[in-house]
């Protein structure tokens, strides 16, 4: 495979920038390992950024989430990289420091600090709603952070585009045909792990992540995606679903481990190539007239 590359020299981003709800951070190198040539590529659903902070740039690079915390997170970390790693450095580790990380707030690196500390302290990290209260074993091992890794992660989003839009809206305005989108969207219920059924309570549904994906979202996600000019990859589990939806893409599968744990397989849906244009050169010469007329059926030339 090859990009349309920044010739930039880059050092290595060994961890991601912070704990994400369905990360894919350990699955990156698989992940993108199926990418096909591209000069743009965007994520439109960008959670941790973790697929697009492993693989080489490209020409142009789009990172969207309907999440306000994460986008600021990574804008802050590209324009003001020192001012938030001292303050990250500076942030007590406490129970009560954790529950003013849940506040909002207006300053963009103020919001950035706190959103950090939030995901590195939550049980399950950023981008999920359920389970996310402090977890007591990463406030006890938090005192020996070390954030050195985001100033690998500043210098290599330093030419990434932060955006905050709806990710249909994303995708229909990045399209073209060398354009490569990612998609990590929340997995379907059927699809989940979680025996948890509190999401189907129509007063109160429970919800695993932050934004929320219905089944009709699913669909309308895959009739953009195969509408579009570029190509596209979407990540996720196998189940009835999706086998409807994608059944005439390519599927690859990659053993992994759940945040929890447990063992799934996760799966890639691989769009197809689009189809070949296949332009004729026509001859410089001029057509003429007895050319024309010995071009004529006989048929057409009896009396």
């Amino acid at each position: 495979m090859s990009f349309a590359l920044s010739t930039r020299s880059l050092p290595q981003i060994t961890r991601p920038a912070f704990r994400y709800f369905g990360g894919k951070w350990l699955l990156g190198p698989w992940i993108w390992s199926y990418f096909p040539d591209h000069d743009c590529y965007v994520e439109p659903f960008g959670g941790a950024f973790s697929v697009g902070l492993q693989k080489p740039p490209a020409a142009n690079d789009i990172y969207n989430d309907l999440h306000q915390a994460g986008v600021n997170f990574f804008q802050v970390l590209q324009q003001q990289p020192d001012s938030l790693l001292e303050a990250i450095a500076q942030s007590p580790r406490t129970a009560a420091e954790f529950q003013c990380c849940l506040q909002p707030c207006d300053q963009p690196l103020e919001w950035a600090r706190r959103y950090y500390l939030y995901c590195q302290l939550a049980y399950i990290g950023g981008g999920g709603r359920w389970s996310h209260g402090l977890s007591s074993s990463r406030l006890q091992a938090s005192s020996s952070w070390d954030v050195g890794h985001l100033t690998a992660i500043a210098d290599r989003i330093q030419t990434v585009q932060f955006l905050n839009l709806d990710a249909f809206n994303c995708i229909q305005i990045y399209d073209s045909p060398s354009t490569l989108f990612y998609c990590d969207p929340p997995y379907p219920h059927s699809a989940r792990g979680s025996k948890d059924k509190r999401h189907q309570n129509p007063v109160t549904p429970r919800r695993q992540y932050r934004h929320e994906m219905t089944d009709e979202d699913h669909r309308q996600l895959a009739e953009i995606l195969h509408g579009i000019q570029g190509r596209a990859i979407i990540s996720g589990y196998a189940c009835l679903l999706y086998e409807e939806l994608y059944s005439d893409w390519k599927r690859v599968e990659q053993k992994a481990f759940t945040t929890s744990g447990v063992k799934r397989v996760e799966c890639l849906w691989l769009s197809p190539e689009p189809p070949q244009i296949v332009q004729v050169k026509l001859s410089p010469k001029p057509f003429s007239l007895t050319q024309k007329i010995s071009a004529i059926p006989e048929a057409y030339t009896r009396k």
